[in-house]
């Protein structure tokens, strides 16, 4: 038997007994399992996931070390969400990234996820190319005192405008970068 096969073979179970008869769960990554519920819609979730979370909530043994399981689910529903397995498991895979970086058991995917996600990834793309291409521009703003009515300080601001993408601004591209 290969190491943490046990392990594996008893996290399933236990997703598993959490489903409802028409359920059914497959492993597709080594971390990930995949759960296709019928009849389910955003107002059911409440209940799968709380089945879920008491299931995680029994460390699994690994090598005599009891490990917790970090529970994220990401939700995409049929047909709201699409009706093609592809789209419908991208859409869930960017739901569970919104709960992960939410702090969040679970999220549910949101119509335009796909846009923003597509934006990000071409903003990532386009950051080195930037800085090669010296897009980034400095620009100051003084700080003015009303009271006085005199500059005070300067506020130095950083801006981008891409010749694919036109103006990235900073609360957008400052945690693409930071997560690259």
């Amino acid at each position: 038997m290969k190491p943490g096969y046990a392990t594996r073979r008893e996290a399933a179970v236990r997703v598993s007994a959490s489903l409802r008869r028409g359920d059914f769960a497959g492993r597709v990554a080594d971390q990930q399992i995949l759960l296709f519920l019928q009849d389910l819609d955003s107002r059911g979730s409440d209940a799968v996931i709380a089945k879920l979370e008491e299931q995680s909530q029994i460390p699994l043994v690994i090598d005599d070390v009891p490990v917790r399981v970090e529970l994220r689910v990401g939700f995409a529903f049929s047909p709201a969400h699409g009706t093609v397995f592809d789209d419908l498991h991208r859409r869930a895979q960017l739901a569970i990234v919104e709960a992960r970086n939410l702090g969040e058991r679970y999220a549910v995917y949101t119509l335009g996820q796909d846009e923003r996600h597509i934006r990000q990834i071409r903003i990532a793309s386009r950051l080195q190319a930037a800085i090669d291409e010296d897009a980034f521009h400095l620009l100051y703003q003084p700080k003015l005192s009303l009271r006085d009515r005199r500059i005070v300080g300067a506020e130095a601001l950083l801006r981008w405008v891409d010749r694919e993408l036109g103006a990235v601004y900073p609360d957008v591209f400052i945690p693409v970068a930071v997560h690259t």
